[in-house]
């Protein structure tokens, strides 16, 4: 497979906030620029193009006390897994990350 030098933005969220945050970025990248982006839930996630994708951008939320959301569970554990990735590694990916966290979590 050859490596897909286009813009993807990946968003886990469990109440719609970094899907909004994705969709909301990938028009404001369209209209300013006019660069095309594609929007991809993590729950779609697919390590076999994921590799191949050099260039990222992840939007991902928490939820209750830091856990990942019900659609990034299958990403998080693949990402943890250093198995999956380790032969490969990331140094060929342009990446950004957005965290957003719950205001509502006190500690």
């Amino acid at each position: 497979m050859e490596m897909d030098n286009k813009l993807y933005i990946y968003f886990a969220s469990q109440t719609g906030n970094a899907d909004e945050i994705a969709n909301n970025l990938q028009a404001d990248l369209k209209r300013s620029v006019g660069l095309d982006a594609t929007v991809v839930n993590c729950a779609k996630f697919d390590p076999k193009t994921f590799m191949f994708q050099t260039n990222k951008i992840f939007v991902l939320a928490t939820h209750y006390v830091g856990e990942a959301p019900n659609n990034g569970r299958k990403f998080r554990e693949w990402i943890l897994n250093e198995k999956n990735h380790k032969k490969n590694g990331f140094s060929h990916m342009n990446y950004a990350v957005f965290a957003l966290g719950d205001i509502n979590y006190k500690d």
